[in-house]
């Protein structure tokens, strides 16, 4: 998985950039059938030569097909659950975990992008008990300066990815995908 590799240290910002890419792709089409993920983190991500792969969809929602009309998802999970490993989750999703769109798997790439790239998993250096403020009011905090050799502009390219209000993130995969494979050029 990325996590047993990311135990030997940071992937390089080349390295990062596209297996983002590659998983960014793989969750539009995703998405484009209605799935949400929702847990997305290293521990999820299989990466090799051949390419990288999400695993785990435990947690996913799908909206329901044929129900433009409906804007709820349709749980695959038991109730009760859907949280997602907190480090990793969007901030919206531990407000209301069945309610989640895209947003949040784009927020998940994004703390798992700066996680691959910097080394420390997001939030690390944040304390037990000032953890939910954080993930709730501050966020991870900026890739900048987090990682050797990391041009600003890619850094500020994967910061997009996690910003704490939705909004402020790419408004879909394909948008991350494109904005980072332009990246690589």
């Amino acid at each position: 998985s990325l996590a047993e590799r990311l135990e030997q240290g940071p992937l390089t910002w080349r390295e990062g950039l596209a297996l983002g890419v590659r998983l960014a792709e793989g969750l539009a089409q995703a998405h484009d059938a209605g799935v949400i993920h929702r847990d997305v983190k290293p521990a999820n991500v299989i990466a090799s030569p051949a390419g990288a792969k999400l695993i785990d969809f435990d947690l996913a929602l799908i909206r329901p097909l044929g129900t433009t009309l409906r804007a709820t998802l349709t749980r695959l999970t038991q109730s009760g659950q859907g949280l997602g490993t907190l480090a990793y989750l969007a901030p919206e999703q531990l407000r209301d975990a069945h309610r989640v769109g895209p947003a949040a798997d784009v927020y998940g790439l994004g703390v798992t992008l700066l996680h691959a790239l910097s080394g420390a998993p997001p939030f690390a250096e944040v304390a037990p008990e000032a953890f939910l403020e954080a993930l709730l009011e501050r966020g991870p905090g900026p890739l900048a300066g987090r990682a050797a050799g990391l041009p600003l502009t890619v850094a500020v390219a994967v910061e997009r990815a996690y910003a704490l209000d939705p909004a402020q993130r790419y408004p879909d995969m394909h948008a991350c995908a494109a904005t980072w494979r332009a990246l690589l050029s």
